[in-house]
């Protein structure tokens, strides 16, 4: 009996797994470029900032991970000094962006750009079923949190923002593109050529860490058709080996 449930439920997370392995990705960032040697194997690239010289900005051209071509990194303080900074290990392939500021300074905003006005316009939409922009938070300041909001421009210079979210959790983010349109239905998401992500209202000290932003499909777990047929199928089956099992 044990051994058919086991098979049962084997079964239903092999096929929960198939339903869910994702699509290929458009990857607007996935840091695996950065600029300075701080140490043996590592690859930085960093800026800094305080009250009496920001804000600060820094550009890093020819980038890998992305097809924009251009990453500017920017950093504005109220008060006290923080950084943005750039992290890059070829020896374990960990890549990751963080936003940082030091013990009771603030943060006005951190703003990462992709892309400039002659970067070949990319589609948002190549990819069958994707209908967001997904970023990767790997760590953040619980509760507080920070509003993260991304601006696109297209070819034809439209822009267009996507909702605020005050993000306070770790975990995938997803950033709509209905919002993108319904903010300026002008907006061509077939040819992109510009993206900005800016961070703000954030708590004194704040600090973040991110490690790729590219396109994505969001299924809310509860909606998946998939997952139910799985689910109902795992319960019928369950089911019906009980019922057997007491006939014996």
């Amino acid at each position: 009996m044990k051994f058919f449930i086991a098979s049962s439920l084997g079964l239903s997370a092999l096929l929960l797994g198939l339903s869910q392995n994702p699509a290929r990705s458009f990857t607007l960032d996935a840091f695996t470029d950065a600029t300075e040697e701080p140490a043996p194997g590592f690859k930085r690239h960093l800026i800094t900032a305080d009250l009496f010289n920001n804000p600060v900005s820094d550009s890093d051209t020819g980038i890998s991970g992305t097809d924009l071509g251009e990453r500017t990194i920017e950093l504005k303080m109220f008060n006290g000094s923080g950084s943005v900074e750039v992290l890059f290990n070829p020896n374990d392939s960990s890549s990751t962006a963080s936003v940082s500021a030091t013990s009771g300074s603030d943060i006005e905003y951190a703003k990462f750009t992709w892309g400039s006005e002659s970067a070949t316009p990319q589609n948002f939409r190549d990819i069958s079923g994707h209908d967001s922009l997904a970023i990767e938070i790997l760590s953040i300041d619980l509760v507080e949190g920070a509003d993260f909001q991304f601006t696109v421009i297209d070819s034809s210079g439209h822009s267009a923002l996507s909702s605020i979210q005050q993000i306070e959790s770790t975990g995938t983010q997803y950033f709509s593109y209905n919002d993108f349109e319904t903010n300026n239905p002008s907006i061509n998401l077939n040819a992109i050529r510009q993206v900005e992500l800016k961070i703000n209202n954030s708590p004194i000290a704040f600090d973040t860490t991110f490690d790729f932003i590219q396109s994505a499909e969001e299924v809310p777990f509860e909606f998946s058709p998939t997952l139910g047929i799985i689910i109902g199928g795992s319960f019928l089956g369950f089911n019906i080996l009980r019922k057997r099992s007491k006939q014996k």
